[in-house]
């Protein structure tokens, strides 16, 4: 009976100490990965909105528009800056795909321009089908296109604006991929307008006050 208690003592110390060295491992290379997301993250933004020199996330401050039903898939929202301007949107949506979220980055320039498009994460997607909608064969398709159009899918070579020929035999992550460049232009579209809303309702108020004013000193 002693020598039960004794080992299972010792197994109880040996698992207390694997524990604490797990712990440990976690702390130690928690920092590590967090910063290598961060540099993946930032290196994903620079390749949609490349002309950016700096971003910023601004996921929070457009929480208000990106509560409409329409905007659910989106995820992260950035604005990319250089010589001290707006130069665009960079948007995180993940629709989901054949097998799961298919994590997609659309960089978006003034007038609802597509610059660029980058799927970057998309894991659960067929091996050699899905996955193929990271390639730049396919994402290619939607830069260059007219500002303001929306995309649709074809199974034949594009003939019209907008059209973007799927991933042979993968179809439905195609579709995923061009609901994520869709979802953004619809949500930059969103943003503008609130923003012009805001500025004409700025104006307005100026004006009233300014009447005000002038009417006081009559």
């Amino acid at each position: 009976m002693r020598q039960v208690v004794k080992l299972a003592a010792f197994l109880m110390l040996l698992a207390g100490a694997a524990g604490a060295v797990l712990a440990v491992s976690h702390n130690l290379t928690q920092p590590r990965i967090a910063r290598q997301l961060a540099s993946e993250k930032q290196g994903a933004l620079a390749l949609v909105l490349p002309q950016a020199t700096a971003f910023s996330d601004r996921t929070a401050a457009t929480a208000a528009v990106r509560r409409r039903a329409e905007f659910a898939d989106v995820r992260e929202v950035w604005v990319g800056r250089a010589g001290g301007r707006d130069v665009g949107r960079a948007y995180l949506v993940a629709p989901v795909g054949y097998g799961g979220p298919v994590e997609t980055l659309v960089g978006v320039a003034g007038g609802g321009r597509v610059v660029a498009v980058r799927v970057v994460s998309a894991s659960r997607e067929t091996p050699g089908l899905g996955l193929l909608v990271k390639e730049q064969a396919f994402l290619g398709q939607f830069s260059g296109q007219p500002a303001g159009v929306r995309f649709s899918v074809v199974t034949r070579r594009p003939g019209a604006p907008g059209e973007v020929q799927a991933v042979t035999g993968a179809t439905i992550s195609s579709r995923a991929v061009v609901r994520a460049v869709n979802v953004a232009l619809d949500l930059e579209a969103a943003l503008e307008g609130a923003g012009a809303a805001r500025e004409a309702g700025a104006a307005g108020a100026a004006g009233a006050a300014g009447a005000v004013a002038g009417g006081g000193g009559g």
